[in-house]
């Protein structure tokens, strides 16, 4: 299995991965979560893809995203990203963009209390969720609305075919 989340924040990417890590995980799976607050480049990006199984929660998409955000250099091209995303598809990787109302993001938001950016990430809610918006549609990136969805709903969504109850553990790795 190869399956990468990313989307905007708090909008349910974590969740849906570590379950789907814990019940789809034979030893020789890897859970790749990574963070835009440490931004990675091509080179990581296109050797992280080669694993042969893997779940990954954010993405290179992201590096199109969040520098502009954050006010940051951007670590990845556009035509990095394009390469990448030839990639994705070349290996039978299954990639989505998750989002959620900016409402059900915004009260997320303010329920947690660990992240240092959420004032800066709660100012940018329309703006993040419209570059994804953007890029899944200019390349053929499924979206996957996750508001008041269950995990059930969400695989369908995504049109996974997932074996059932196989016992697992959860390991992070960065």
């Amino acid at each position: 299995m190869k399956v990468i989340i990313t989307g905007h924040d708090y909008s349910g990417k974590s969740t849906v991965l570590e379950k789907l890590f814990k019940e789809n995980n034979n030893g020789k799976m890897s859970y790749i979560h990574l963070s835009y607050r440490e931004p990675t480049n091509y080179e990581f990006y296109k050797h992280t893809l080669e694993y042969s199984n893997f779940v990954m929660d954010r993405s290179f998409l992201d590096e199109l995203i969040y520098p502009e955000v954050f006010g940051r250099e951007g670590n990845l091209s556009f035509n990095e990203a394009a390469v990448l995303l030839d990639q994705v598809r070349n290996n039978d990787i299954k990639m989505y963009v998750f989002e959620c109302s900016d409402e059900e993001i915004k009260r997320r938001i303010l329920n947690r209390t660990d992240i240092e950016e959420e004032p800066e990430v709660l100012a940018q809610v329309a703006n993040i969720k419209q570059r994804y918006r953007f890029f899944a549609n200019y390349f053929g990136i499924p979206i996957i609305d996750t508001t008041n969805k269950t995990y059930e709903e969400i695989i369908a969504d995504m049109q996974l075919d997932l074996p059932l109850n196989k016992p697992s553990r959860l390991v992070h790795t960065k």
